[in-house]
């Protein structure tokens, strides 16, 4: 399967000993979900991890008047869902797929009576906890100390350097209301904001693009 050769190009498995990896490979199931597919629900147990192969998930939280936050969005190349793996504890928050997705899911049972005695696997997650950590205080930093255009702005440059082109431009720019998911705002919020931004020449909205000047 060519998808098996993606899976050396995860940042995550870098590390990884052809041993290692041909060890890990052994317990992925390889898996094809259209849009809108809940791949986990808040509050319940965690029995999986993904590997994105193709496709983008957003993990998402929602209030209880049901008002969405993203969270964050998981692209291909990108893991999401091995803390619960690690913890035992349940999930914290939905994630769900905004376009037709790839994946290899790796069960928990398969991680505790296989992967857990493989020791490269068990550093790259933990380096990618603390990454996750470290993204989740910049979130908390910006919600503390920014106004609402700097937040915007701040979330423009993120998901600029998520992009595969050059990191000062969104290639295929989120709605308002994705936005205002992103930034924790409303959307009237986020027009006003983008209409700020522009007219102090900090971005440039072209068609689907979105230019960090």
């Amino acid at each position: 399967m060519k998808e098996t050769k993606i899976l050396h190009d995860f940042p995550l498995l870098q590390g990884l000993t052809e041993e290692e990896h041909k060890h890990l490979l052994k317990h992925l199931i390889y898996r094809e979900v259209d849009k809108g597919t809940y791949l986990m629900t808040e509050g319940e147990q965690g029995e999986t991890m993904y590997f994105i192969v193709r496709g983008k998930v957003k993990v998402v939280s929602a209030s209880d008047e049901g008002k969405e936050c993203i969270i964050a969005y998981i692209r291909p190349r990108e893991v999401v869902g091995e803390l619960s793996l690690i913890t035992g504890n349940n999930r914290t928050a939905d994630v769900v797929t905004v376009e037709p997705t790839s994946f290899f899911a790796l069960r928990k049972t398969d991680y505790e009576n296989h992967i857990v005695s493989n020791n490269g696997f068990i550093r790259a997650i933990l380096g990618q906890i603390a990454n996750r950590l470290c993204s989740a205080s910049e979130k908390i930093g910006d919600l503390m100390l920014l106004d609402v255009n700097q937040r915007v702005e701040s979330t423009l440059v993120r998901l600029a350097k998520d992009c595969s082109g050059p990191e000062n431009i969104i290639t295929k720019r989120p709605t308002h209301q994705e936005l205002a998911a992103l930034v924790g705002t409303s959307r009237e919020m986020i027009t006003r904001a983008l209409k700020r931004l522009e007219e102090d020449e900090r971005i440039q909205i072209e068609g689907k693009e979105i230019r960090l000047l």
